[in-house]
């Protein structure tokens, strides 16, 4: 019995190893193809609506806030340009400070050079969640493939990430980036994420545990993966219970090809 069972261990061993190296292997794949797919996304422009909702005491989501903004390029570099709140078009006075403020950004750009916001940073109000580099899945978290699904007609494989337990973070950003266990629905054959999922576990960021980021993603061009879709769901404490709080939801669509090089110029 005891050498049944010690075989038995050495084979679950065996197993964990080789389910941990092909996780590795498959995130590797995705980082590079994420790299490709995202140089090549750089280059369309698209409408980005903006719902913001609030939760009542019985939990259910109503919308208190809208915002439809215009993503263009300025100087060559992306440019979220509001051109509509709560359906409605902007007044005339809030249009004439867009237009300032676009063409203040043009002068800074042209006055500093090119500059991009930082990766792996999702804004929303006035917080931001610092989400890590990809690189950092290598490094910092321990990776494995638990499962496959069907999206949109397409085979992915699900890897999930969690902060390694013997990963020591050194400053806030590790602090930050550590207090998310990660979700990605990998494409099979092309290896680009079809969905992901962050999951808030650690108290260090904006928002409670529980919180979630989702990001759907959709084919917009060939070879060019962008999201379509992105929910951030905020829980907050209510009494001993943490219960939703604010739901935003951000919508992307009209997708047009931009040529980059030929950028718009504010004069």
């Amino acid at each position: 019995m005891r050498l049944g069972a010690a075989l038995i261990a050495v084979t679950l061993a065996a197993v964990r190893a080789l389910a941990s190296e092909d996780a590795t292997d498959l995130v590797k794949r995705f980082i590079e193809a994420q790299k490709r797919t995202e140089a090549l996304a750089k280059q369309y422009t698209y409408l980005e609506e903006t719902d913001r909702f609030r939760y009542d005491e019985k939990g259910r989501a109503k919308k208190f806030a809208s915002e439809t903004h215009e993503i263009v390029f300025i100087e060559g570099l992306e440019y979220r340009k509001l051109v509509g709140r709560n359906g409605k078009p902007l007044s005339a006075r809030e249009a004439a400070r867009v237009e300032k403020e676009m063409l203040e950004t043009a002068t800074e750009r042209r006055k500093h050079g090119r500059f991009a916001a930082p990766g792996g940073r999702i804004f929303s109000g006035r917080h931001s969640a610092d989400l890590g580099s990809r690189e950092e899945l290598l490094t910092m978290f321990e990776s494995r493939i638990t499962g496959e699904e069907t999206l949109g007609g397409r085979r992915t494989l699900i890897v999930e990430s969690a902060a390694r337990t013997d990963f020591a973070p050194r400053s806030q950003h590790e602090k930050d980036v550590t207090s998310y266990r990660k979700k990605f629905w990998i494409d099979a054959a092309e290896g680009v994420a079809l969905r992901q999922v962050f999951t808030i576990v650690g108290d260090n960021v904006f928002a409670k545990p529980g919180s979630t980021l989702r990001m759907e993603f959709d084919e917009v061009g060939p070879a060019t993966w962008h999201p379509n879709l992105i929910v951030l769901e905020s829980y907050r404490e209510d009494g001993r219970k943490l219960r939703p709080w604010l739901r935003t939801e951000y919508r992307m669509s009209g997708f047009r090809k931009f040529d980059v090089q030929s950028t718009m110029t504010v004069q």
